[in-house]
């Protein structure tokens, strides 16, 4: 992943609206970079097994929250996902928290 990148972007690579009383465009927004970040997040989805659905806004959302749900926090982190894991009712989602229960034992699930 990269900023833009793009001659009309600020010297920063962020994005502008341009002054037209100054002389400064707009940023161009390639479609290179469009493409770019468009698959950074469809590859978060597809790792979680969700099939791209263009009517549904909360995918990525939901992606994050499949791989939460299945992270083992006593693994390696470059293992998350592939080895044991809570219990889904010992990890309850609480207001939007995860509420951690450390005397449970991980199980495979």
């Amino acid at each position: 992943m990269d900023r833009i990148n793009h001659p009309t972007a600020t010297p920063e690579r962020m994005f502008t609206d341009g002054n037209p009383a100054q002389g400064q465009a707009a940023t161009v927004v390639p479609a290179n970079w469009l493409n770019m970040i468009q698959e950074e997040i469809c590859a978060v989805i597809v790792a979680a097994e969700i099939d791209l659905d263009g009517s549904k806004q909360d995918q990525l959302k939901t992606a994050i929250g499949v791989m939460l749900a299945n992270l083992d926090i006593y693994s390696d982190p470059h293992e998350w996902g592939k080895g044991q894991r809570y219990a889904q009712t010992t990890l309850p989602i609480v207001a939007g928290a995860v509420a951690w229960n450390m005397e449970a034992n991980p199980v495979a699930v």
